[in-house]
């Protein structure tokens, strides 16, 4: 298409030329076969492959209608030029494996944010439920401080009700008085 002006005629002979090759070679690719009678589609590299040879393959280094491109289409052909197209491609590569890599962080992270407010609600819920039971065991030591010194106060009046004469200490099977 570089190689046609605005009205559709080549810009010179050797376009022409190289356009009416590519087509007969196409159209020769493109016949039905004998066995199922179908037309066949030449694949890319099939017609790259006939690019070169209607080209006339690399020439001073360069491939003919093809400018940059050459390096990508035919990289072991351009000799001289293999590793600027090795490092084109890698390039490419690692463009593409540091997009995947910032996709796969980026998903790491939102998973980890996720993550840790789920474990920041839950120790949250945990120290609610913590200062609960504080308050619980809290109120239950005053009662039990309370009941004690109930049961403090009656074994004192217990053990002054008592007769005096009775020496003996207090044994299981003893009855006490009732109270007053």
């Amino acid at each position: 298409m570089t190689h046609e002006s605005k009205n559709g005629t080549f810009v010179d002979a050797r376009s022409q030329d190289i356009n009416d090759k590519m087509n007969a070679r196409f159209e020769e690719a493109s016949q039905p076969t004998i066995e199922d009678g179908l037309p066949q589609t030449p694949t890319a590299e099939a017609i790259d492959n006939m690019y070169f040879d209607v080209v006339g393959g690399v020439k001073k280094k360069r491939l003919y209608g093809l400018g940059s491109q050459e390096y990508v289409t035919y990289p072991d052909a351009m000799s001289g030029h293999v590793r600027r197209a090795a490092r084109l491609s890698s390039s490419t590569v690692i463009v593409d494996a540091t997009a995947r890599a910032d996709a796969a962080i980026a998903s790491d992270v939102a998973a980890t944010a996720d993550q840790t407010a789920l474990a920041t609600a839950e120790v949250v819920a945990t120290n609610e439920r913590c200062m609960v039971l504080t308050k619980e065991n809290e109120a239950l030591r005053q009662e039990l401080d309370v009941l004690r010194h109930q049961v403090r106060i009656l074994m004192r009046n217990v053990l002054v009700q008592l007769p005096s004469s009775s020496s003996t200490p207090i044994e299981d099977n003893m009855t006490l008085p009732p109270l007053p």
